[in-house]
């Protein structure tokens, strides 16, 4: 939006170029000899061309100077205001009302037009809002997860400074265990920070980001974060990341905030299983249409064919305290990537989800 001084010379400018285009087009018709009919056509496609940037004000104004300058220059007797005939009249007037008319109409189609702009970009900047807050809600779910994936770092960081520390109490002290010692801070100390930085990425608000990686060390890092949910719920887990996928190109933080969901919602669909095995498939592969799919499967209980298709719906949940905006925010996700994503039922029991992303072209 242009502020109101902007906006007054915008249309100072706009009323010079009507001006100048209607003193122009006047000066070559009165030369040439034309009739009123083809003037006033001349006149009504200027200022309909002025409409699409002008405001109705403006072009008000160049309409009554249009319509005077049709009458005094054109219509018989020239040089005078005065109308002699009814055509002539009829003529003027019915320029002057289809001028008006043809001029509000286009103003108010520009206008629909800003509004929809402006709806859309309010709608984009509600569903970021929205999946950022969920992203959140998946990374408080795995909380706990967290806090282990950073604890350890931590605690093996202070046992090592322990034992440089009897190193160095030595009589000599012991300077080749205690630059082991030392080289294990240093490590674990990275492997803290790694945690941290992966957290950090995950909660902050960003705009999207077009980066080519390789899924599968996407996929490695979400692990690590629902590592501790995963053994807390008696979960076996089994990886089959396949070798020499295809890149992707995306947003890596967007994509791992679906592969998180979808491993959060198969952990909670089998912590109520209390017979069977619980078990957690996380799997990648290229198919055929040069895509890198992923999937991942549970034994839960599974989905009653009714829920099938309108899980990705809003607001549909199975979870007795869902919102129902999880998989249907990362169906969006996944579409706004070129890609698809869907369920199916597994054997002999619970869920597979997986979802294509096409491949970045060499």
């Amino acid at each position: 939006m242009l502020s109101p001084e902007k906006r007054l010379w915008h249309e100072t400018a706009y009323l010079l170029l009507g001006l100048v285009g209607l003193a122009a087009v006047t000066g070559l018709y009165f030369w040439l000899g034309f009739p009123p009919v083809s003037v006033a056509f001349t006149y009504l496609i200027l200022i309909v061309f002025l409409s699409l940037g002008s405001s109705l004000p403006c072009l008000f104004i160049l309409t009554i100077i249009a319509v005077g300058s049709l009458n005094y220059f054109f219509v018989p007797p020239i040089f005078s205001f005065r109308i002699d005939y009814e055509q002539d009249i009829v003529i003027v007037v019915a320029f002057f009302i289809t001028t008006l008319i043809t001029s509000g109409l286009v103003s108010r189609v520009r206008a629909e037009q800003r509004d929809r702009i402006v709806a859309a970009e309010r709608l984009r900047d509600a569903q970021e809002q929205l999946a950022h807050l969920d992203r959140l809600a998946c990374v408080g779910q795995v909380a706990a997860s967290i806090a282990h994936e950073v604890k350890q770092p931590i605690t093996a960081t202070r046992i090592d400074a322990q034992a440089a520390l009897r190193w160095l109490d030595q009589k000599p002290p012991d300077l080749e265990e205690v630059r082991q010692a030392l080289n294990s801070i240093v490590k674990d100390s990275n492997r803290a920070s790694e945690v941290v930085e992966r957290i950090r990425a995950l909660i902050k608000k960003a705009p999207p980001q077009k980066d080519r990686f390789e899924i599968n060390a996407a996929i490695r890092e979400v692990i690590e974060l629902t590592h501790t949910e995963v053994v807390k719920n008696t979960i076996s887990l089994r990886t089959e990341l396949a070798d020499g996928l295809l890149i992707v190109q995306g947003d890596r933080v967007q994509l791992q905030q679906v592969i998180l969901n979808l491993i959060i919602n198969a952990i909670e669909a089998m912590s109520g299983v209390s017979e069977g095995k619980r078990e957690l498939l996380i799997g990648t592969g290229n198919d055929e249409s040069r895509s890198v799919l992923v999937r991942i499967g549970d034994s839960g209980p599974g989905l009653a064919a009714a829920t099938l298709e309108r899980l990705f719906q809003p607001f549909c949940t199975t979870k007795p305290n869902g919102l129902g905006l999880g998989l249907s925010i990362c169906r969006s996700i996944v579409e706004a990537h070129g890609g698809r994503l869907w369920v199916t039922t597994n054997v002999p029991c619970g869920a597979i989800f997986q979802f294509a992303l096409p491949a970045h072209p060499a």
